[in-house]
């Protein structure tokens, strides 16, 4: 949410809510400054549908030699700043009269737009980062998907995590998988298994290119995501009448409510007929080893 960031340091300025046309004139004038200090940069698509925004995130990697935090707050024209050092997200806190100009008569002086840069190691991490952050939580979505088969996803990619097995072979389901390198009997250890999100994608079943394309709703966007076998465990859980759904109540993400919603009503493709497809669908927990031994397996891990 906009202006957060400078609770303490700017606490009687205003960071109001912006609808789209101030949003996109402020965003062009924005990433043609960052621009000419990083070699790569991004917003990540917006959910589709959505009124108003509390700030802008801009993803970057690439920064010009010899680049200091400075140089770019003074382009930025930024009251105050936040630096990170390193990769991570720094703050500014830019006035809109920077960039446009205040309405006639208007006495709200200190209003104020939150620019997050988000400094990325590569150009290989601002690609996973761009994809993590778009439609708002579509990274989120998708690490549901990942739970259901015992996985984890971020913006670092799909992994697994071990418990403390035999040093030399990993015992899942009815396979057990020799590894190269012994694995240590404690702590757990943590495996990536991919850090391609296409890749991931089409092991879930959801086709890359409707993501380059673009979604114009929510329900479209929904209804991508939902192509994946895994989401027929998520259904199944939200339906359930035990189940309380987390994420609602006054300071919930609209987009994550809307999507549990989707999830408790909507109608699932017909499942592909094949066993991959089934083992994802399988609601049975004793499934998951072997949806974790797949996963080993179709990223081509079990050797490592």
């Amino acid at each position: 949410m906009g202006g957060n960031a400078f609770k303490q340091l700017l606490p009687d300025a205003s960071f109001p809510r912006m609808p789209p046309n101030v949003y996109e004139a402020l965003k062009r004038h924005i990433l043609c400054i960052i621009r000419e200090f990083y070699t790569h940069v991004a917003v990540p698509a917006e959910y589709p549908g959505k009124m108003d925004h509390g700030d802008l995130d801009v993803v970057v990697s690439g920064p010009r030699d010899g680049l200091q935090h400075q140089e770019l707050k003074a382009a930025l024209r930024a009251w105050c700043s936040i630096p990170m050092e390193g990769n991570r997200a720094s703050n500014f806190a830019i006035p809109f009269s920077a960039f446009i100009p205040p309405n006639k008569g208007s006495s709200d002086d200190e209003a104020f737009l939150q620019v997050d840069v988000n400094v990325c190691e590569d150009r290989a991490q601002w690609e996973r980062t761009v994809f993590y952050q778009s439609y708002g939580d579509l990274g989120f979505f998708i690490g549901l998907l990942a739970q259901t088969a015992g996985l984890s996803f971020g913006t670092y990619g799909l992994k697994v995590r071990f418990a403390p097995l035999p040093a030399h072979s990993l015992q899942i389901h009815s396979c057990t998988i020799q590894l190269i390198k012994p694995l240590p009997t404690s702590p757990p250890q943590t495996y990536r298994l991919s850090d391609s999100y296409r890749d991931i994608l089409a092991f879930f079943g959801i086709p890359f290119d409707n993501y380059t394309t673009g979604f114009t709703t929510q329900e479209e966007l929904f209804a991508w995501v939902t192509l994946s076998p895994a989401a027929h465990v998520l259904t199944a859980r939200y339906r359930s009448p035990d189940y309380v759904p987390p994420f609602e109540g006054s300071d919930a993400r609209p987009m994550r409510c809307a999507f549990f919603t989707y999830l408790r009503t909507c109608d699932l493709p017909p499942l592909v007929q094949s066993h991959a497809a089934e083992l994802l669908a399988s609601m049975d927990k004793t499934q998951r080893d072997a949806k974790v031994t797949a996963a080993i397996g179709y990223f081509g891990k079990a050797e490592e």
